[in-house]
């Protein structure tokens, strides 16, 4: 397993990474976050999630870019009293 993670990290270090040396009007990203509020000895709340964002750009002028963002979201959520 060691070898494995070892050798696909060589990899990835030799490979050319050719992210962002064109201009496109598609952008893509992922978000994951968590937290926990309301600790108290009455209530708990935990919360985890999964984000996925498409960006596409409409209109790009000297200092504004116009974009319309999809951003699909999925939550688990955990209450306890």
């Amino acid at each position: 397993m060691t070898r494995k993670l070892l050798l696909s990290l060589l990899l990835l270090l030799v490979l050319r990474i050719s992210a962002q040396e064109h201009n496109s009007r598609f952008s893509l990203g992922f978000n994951y976050g968590f937290g926990s509020e309301f600790n108290n000895r009455n209530y708990t709340f935990t919360n985890h999630f999964y984000k996925v964002q498409v960006y596409y750009t409409l209109k790009e002028t000297k200092h504004f870019q116009y974009q319309i963002l999809v951003q699909p979201e999925i939550n688990f959520a955990e209450h306890q009293f």
